[in-house]
């Protein structure tokens, strides 16, 4: 995949208990271009880091074997928990065919199992997995941007549906009602709804709508 520039600024997160692997891979990624490089020591600090940069971390490279909490248990964890979409790469020197069809089989429709790589590696193909990885989290992101959308304006059509009853049934009313009409009804209504989504916060609203499978 040829990359663009904004490409090269979608962040990395980079977790091996290993410091000298952790800077090895920073400096094929920083000649490659990429800029927005993070690292970790093992799982709690890439959870630590993850909670911290929120949507900025697109793709995570990711040691098997570490203290505290190992990359098996960090994907287990971001699994139940996580609430954007992130590609998974496994770097390990640790590797084996079940272990390689494990990580394949786990995942969901935010914490996508991209790749396995077996230490040592070439440059080339940790580039062009990585590549792949960002194109296919990129277009899943859009994909859901858009579906959020929909859904959000599809709610916004059933309040109208709704107000349109609503409107029927006050110009069937005398009085004070009848006089009211529509416009002030719907206007206190969207009022209310615009109230309820900036006192929970836009990013849990839209959590709610697009994933509401996701633990709090």
């Amino acid at each position: 995949m040829k990359k663009e520039m904004n490409e090269l600024q979608y962040g990395i997160l980079i977790v091996d208990d290993d410091a000298d692997v952790r800077q090895s891979i920073i400096l094929i990624l920083k000649a490659a271009g990429f800029k927005n490089l993070y690292t970790a020591k093992d799982g709690l600090d890439a959870l630590s880091t993850l909670q911290q940069k929120g949507d900025e971390i697109y793709v995570m490279l990711l040691d098997i074997r570490m203290p505290n909490m190992t990359g098996t248990d960090l994907l287990k964890h971001l699994i139940n928990t996580h609430k954007h979409i992130v590609g998974v790469i496994i770097i390990t020197g640790h590797g084996d065919p079940k272990l390689a069809a494990d990580f394949y089989n786990t995942g969901n429709n935010r914490i996508v199992t991209s790749y396995f790589i077996d230490k040592p590696f070439r440059d080339e193909v940790l580039l062009d997995d990585l590549n792949n990885t960002i194109e296919n989290i990129v277009n899943k992101r859009v994909k859901n941007l858009n579906r959020t959308s929909k859904i959000i304006f599809d709610k916004i059509d059933q309040i109208n549906s709704k107000l349109n009853t609503i409107d029927a049934y006050l110009k069937k009313q005398p009085g004070f009602l009848a006089q009211l009409g529509l416009d002030l009804v719907r206007a206190i209504i969207i009022a209310v709804a615009i109230i309820s989504i900036l006192s929970a916060g836009i990013p849990e609203f839209i959590q709610a709508v697009a994933f509401p499978d996701v633990r709090q």
